[in-house]
């Protein structure tokens, strides 16, 4: 395979991403809550094109899938439904995810009330020193 690399000026880079102009590129996502929805819709869905979607891929039983997930209250269901969406995805390869930001928080046994936030902040209301 050969490639050419290309840079941009960060503002034109997003127009041009925005636009397609591109026939490969890189970006970057971290969901703010591990929802499923919060990586397949922004990402996948043809709501977000332009947007999100940057590779202005579309499925249409992917579509169909994300629409029941969001509005099942099952979480089993729910669970299955957005696999059988990943499924799809992943046949498809609309992109190829390269890494995920984990956060790291380390304790002592004094600390008191302290509770992981999945949003990526860290509150300390409610959290206190034991002797």
């Amino acid at each position: 395979m050969k490639a050419k690399l290309v840079t941009h000026e960060w503002a034109d880079f997003n127009k041009r991403t925005r636009e397609g102009e591109f026939s490969t590129g890189t970006y970057g996502w971290t969901s703010r809550n591990g929802d499923p929805d919060n990586f397949l819709f922004p990402l996948l869905s043809k709501s977000n094109i332009p947007g999100t979607n940057y590779g202005r891929w579309t499925d249409e039983k992917f579509e169909q899938l994300l629409a029941q997930a969001v509005q099942t209250q099952n979480r089993d269901e729910r669970a299955k439904l957005y696999q059988q969406a990943v499924e799809i995805a992943n046949e498809q390869t609309p992109f190829i995810p390269l890494a995920h930001a984990i956060n790291y928080v380390p304790l002592s046994k004094r600390v008191q009330g302290f509770v992981q936030n999945p949003f990526g902040y860290t509150p300390f209301y409610g959290v206190s020193l034991s002797e």
